[in-house]
């Protein structure tokens, strides 16, 4: 299997609307920023858009790429991509299930 770089999200380009937008350092959205803030931010945008927004869509201007998703990864099967790009070891040793399968079919011995 050949591993392959595989960029679900475009953190730089999150951390810069948030600078921004805010007018916080890189140091500052670092240090403050998490994925449930980020979360927050982006519903609070959403229903009331940053002024510079506002106003570019007002004057007509349109964005040369859509806004960074910052949903969960499994909303839009990114998770397999990474998943599938991560290395696979097959030299690990086989799993044992013996007991496993014994007691789900109750023959386990009793202790």
């Amino acid at each position: 299997m050949t591993s392959s770089t595989v960029d679900l999200v475009d953190w730089d380009g999150i951390f810069a609307f948030v600078v921004h937008t805010l007018g916080w350092t890189w140091q500052d959205a670092e240090a403050q920023l998490d994925l449930h803030r980020l979360a927050a931010l982006n519903r609070h945008w959403r229903a009331y858009p940053p002024v510079h927004l506002s106003v570019a869509r007002y004057l007509g201007h349109e964005a040369p790429v859509s806004e960074p998703s910052t949903e969960p990864a499994e909303a839009t099967g990114e998770l397999a991509q990474v998943l599938a790009a991560m290395p696979v070891h097959t030299s690990a040793p086989a799993l044992n299930t013996a007991a496993w399968n014994a007691a789900r079919k109750g023959d386990a011995p009793v202790h």
